[in-house]
């Protein structure tokens, strides 16, 4: 897969406003299925795509399972993308009560993720199929099944860009209208969530142009997320305004002195305003349309509106300071902000400059969330200024089953020095982890371009 301009240095996607994997349209953080014979499972946990070999179970002759769990509890997913740059990804749904893949995988071209919309008026999961610029709707009760869909690749390609839009999420704002951020375009295309179709197009657009940095030579504003509040009839975007031309000789993303920002539009007109209506000076950026934020390369759907604090959070990956040796320089402005929407006023509330790459983020309540950092993960409330306590034995990458319990992926450690590739359940309070099952790859040269939960 030829995605190194957007991966550099963790950048990342999301999947969910509850719960997620961070990955790069999900697609850096790479497991390789069944044996990988001499392999430091604690070392890193990431591996290129064509480590992922014949030994993956291919769940395409997977058994067709039905829910093992206890009477009466909903059926509980954990939801597999699988992604390939040049042949066919996959939508995998891996029931965890019986361990076992439900019904028969959703194909698509190319790679893509999964992504869940928590509305108002209820949760929708989408399927992202973002090499094909393609999002369609699941149905929630068996979700490896496609419903109606929306191209969103549109006609609004930059001089020298990426041919794929790339949508990151989509987000549904008053009746008749979802709002598709796309990382790879400087518009937000908006939808008719009601229509039927297959590769509807979309309404109208949003342009954002306006918000391109000065030094921003790559020319795009990279969208990172949205979140809708109605009450305010309000869409708050994250722009990232990285440069992906200011890489170093090992693809870390330089810093730059571009900072990320945060656009609201009035759903009702569809048009950029001042965020923060008529609060005044103390917005820094009022009148332009823009909070600014001060961590870079904010994470994919790393804004999370804490609705009893009234604030958002943004979970930035940080960049490399430039350096002439040859490894690449400190990390800066990993981190997460927290910004006034009645102001502006932005502030860092957790510095994560002394940590790997945030890889995961789950909310586990409304006070905390575990963070993944590789072979680290900790338990933070929202309300302090420093990490909690370790998460032992946590999975490499993982979502929250809505209990007790983070779900993902990891590698164990063999007698004989190599490693396996196993989905497990690790208890948020400590505990030994429950193995669940070898990660059901769907086909040799595949790999996880997404992990997300979904229960029913």
């Amino acid at each position: 897969m030829s995605r190194t301009r957007r991966c550099v240095a963790g950048l990342s996607f999301a999947i969910g406003a509850w719960a997620g994997v961070f990955a790069c349209g999900s697609d850096d953080i790479i497991y390789a299925p069944g044996r990988d014979s001499g392999a430091d499972a604690g070392r890193d946990a990431t591996l290129p795509p064509d480590d992922a070999g014949d030994a993956g179970t291919d769940a395409g002759d997977a058994q067709t399972s039905q829910d093992a769990g206890d009477a009466g509890q909903p059926t509980a997913w954990l939801l597999f993308s699988f992604g390939s740059s040049a042949s066919t990804g996959a939508l995998v749904a891996y029931n965890l009560g019986s361990r076992a893949v439900d019904g028969t995988p959703l194909t698509y071209s190319g790679f893509g993720t999964t992504y869940i919309d928590r509305s108002p008026s209820g949760a929708v999961l989408w399927n992202l199929e973002q090499q094909i610029d393609v999002v369609r709707k699941l149905d929630p009760s068996a979700p490896w099944q496609g419903g109606p869909s929306w191209n969103v690749r549109l006609d609004d390609r930059p001089d020298g860009g990426d041919d794929y839009a790339d949508p990151v999420a989509v987000v549904s704002g008053p009746a008749g209208k979802a709002y598709v951020p796309r990382f790879n375009r400087n518009a937000i295309a908006v939808i008719d969530p009601g229509a039927q179709g297959d590769a509807s197009a979309p309404i109208k657009t949003i342009d954002l142009s306006r918000f391109v940095e000065g030094i921003d030579t790559d020319r795009r504003v990279d969208m990172a997320g949205a979140v809708y509040l109605p009450e305010r009839k309000r869409l708050y975007v994250l722009l990232g305004n990285i440069d992906l031309n200011k890489l170093d000789p090992q693809f870390q993303l330089l810093c730059t002195a571009a900072k990320p920002r945060l656009v609201a539009i009035d759903v009702e007109t569809d048009t950029v305003v001042s965020p923060e209506g008529d609060a005044g000076a103390d917005a820094g950026d009022a009148g332009t349309g823009a909070f600014t934020v001060e961590g870079f390369n904010p994470v994919f759907n790393g804004l999370v509106y804490d609705a009893p604090r009234d604030r958002f959070l943004v979970l930035s990956g940080g960049c490399n300071e430039p350096s002439s040796d040859a490894g690449p320089g400190p990390v800066r402005r990993r981190q997460i902000d927290a910004i006034d929407p009645n102001t502006g006023r932005s502030e860092t509330v957790l510095d994560l400059a002394t940590k790997a790459y945030p890889a995961s983020r789950a909310q586990t309540d409304a006070t905390h969330w575990a963070l993944g950092f590789g072979s680290e993960a900790f338990l933070w409330d929202v309300t302090t200024r420093t990490l909690g306590p370790a998460i032992a034995n946590a999975p490499l990458s993982f979502v929250f089953d809505g209990r007790q319990s983070l779900v993902g992926t990891t590698r164990a450690t063999l007698p004989d020095g190599g490693s396996e590739s196993l989905v497990i359940s690790t208890p948020i309070n400590g505990g030994d982890p429950t193995p669940l099952g070898p990660i059901p790859f769907t086909a040799p040269r595949q790999y996880i371009s997404g992990l997300d939960s979904w229960s029913r």
